[in-house]
């Protein structure tokens, strides 16, 4: 088994069960994502036995890299793990699982599936609608071989689209509140009042972000900040935006009438919501929130001169993570300046063991395992010199469990 999970305190009874259950199955290191990752969850995780990938939970200082590089750093160190784990003496019929979070391990073995450097049956398993674009892109490729690959569709399963995503939402624009609320605090954004919101990217993430913003706790927040208690959303979707026109949010196909519009833009595309073009019209004072992946919604600001604002006077002495997950401040060509809360990874992630609470994020650990078993099935009629390709659903009975 290759994995690549967020190392929170809810993986861990994740990964215990798949040992009970599976005991013959090799665990390789665990890939982290640094901007997620729980110190006290990595040690909790080694405590009870497991391997993480030390190189994959270091912090980059933003100083040493630009906005949307992030994943060409995690890439690298996936394709490490996975190189890793093909090289073990094992007989060429044992399959490999694959269990993904962003599509950087499916990539890699996508790469040497392709080229004929293996040939031994995969399983993997994704999570997130943006691996799912990756893996389905290496079925593509695959298509006319005889290779014995599949992948389990956890992104796209009901449960995980009517439990995960609310949360998500509520998490998403709890942190962004919080953040506005320390802004102003610290003494930045005093020229400029900040009143309306955007969000960019109408899917799974932004349609929670939006009915975050309409429920009523949220709303109260909003009229104590002196917010709108409407946002603007676009997509490039014509579906997507009718299914926003039947909500209470004002609609658009236009990233510019956002940039022009709003005072905070919330990236939630999965892609890049500010390309350079776009960038380069963002206005003085507009505030950057990322609900997203990794750090490629504001790859657009690359090139820009970066610095980090400081929250608190006198605050000299910071962690990596805070250093890296403070609000920057980027200078535009125009001189206009733009703040960047969370370094411009997800504001979601804030450090915390379980930044969404256990009990709200376990249906995922358990669709999770479901998909694992579900994969472990697969392996072993493989193994037994069974064959599949294709993109596989979770089984229902596993979603009702």
């Amino acid at each position: 088994l290759v994995s690549c999970q967020h190392i929170l305190g809810s993986v861990i009874p994740q990964f215990s069960a798949m040992r009970l259950g599976t005991p013959n199955i090799k665990f390789s290191e665990i890939v982290g994502k640094p901007y997620s990752t729980s110190r006290a969850a990595t040690l909790e995780l080694v405590r009870v036995g497991f391997s993480v990938d030390r190189k994959s939970i270091v912090i980059p200082e933003r100083s040493k890299f630009s906005f949307g590089s992030y994943q060409s750093f995690h890439q690298d160190i996936a394709a490490a793990q996975i190189h890793k784990a093909i090289a073990i003496d094992v007989p060429i019929s044992d399959p490999i699982i694959i269990m993904d979070d962003g599509g950087s391990l499916i990539y890699e073995i996508g790469n040497l599936l392709q080229n004929g450097r293996l040939i031994r049956p995969v399983v993997c398993i994704e999570q997130t609608t943006y691996g799912l674009r990756t893996a389905r892109a290496v079925l593509r490729s695959l298509v006319a071989t005889n290779q014995s690959f599949c992948v389990i569709n956890v992104a796209a399963s009901s449960v995980k689209l009517s439990h995960e995503y609310p949360h998500i939402g509520q998490s998403v624009v709890s942190n962004l509140l919080e953040w506005i609320d320390t802004i102003y605090k610290s003494g930045h954004l005093r020229q400029r009042k900040l009143r309306t919101i955007g969000i960019i990217g109408f899917g799974g993430v932004g349609l929670s972000v939006a009915h975050a913003c309409a429920s009523s706790w949220i709303m109260e927040r909003f009229a104590r900040l002196g917010l709108s208690d409407r946002v603007w959303v676009h997509d490039t979707s014509a579906l997507r935006l009718q299914k926003a026109r039947n909500m209470d949010v004002i609609p658009t196909d236009s990233v510019e009438q956002i940039i022009e519009a709003c005072d905070i833009v919330v990236g939630a595309t999965g892609e890049g919501a500010i390309g350079s073009r776009e960038a380069s019209r963002l206005r003085d004072g507009t505030v950057l929130v990322s609900a997203s992946s990794g750090d490629l919604e504001f790859a657009g600001l690359a090139g820009w001169p970066v610095f980090q604002t400081p929250l608190m006077p006198g605050a000299t002495v910071l962690s990596e993570f805070d250093r890296t997950h403070g609000l920057l401040t980027a200078r535009g060509p125009k001189g206009q300046l733009v703040h960047i809360v969370n370094g411009g990874f997800p504001v979601n992630f804030t450090g915390e063991v379980d930044p969404i609470s256990l009990d709200q994020i376990i249906a995922t650990r358990g669709l999770m395992l479901g998909a694992y078993l579900q994969a472990v099935q697969i392996a072993t009629s493989m193994a037994r010199g069974g064959h599949a390709l294709g993109e596989i659903a979770l089984r229902s009975d596993m979603q009702s469990y």
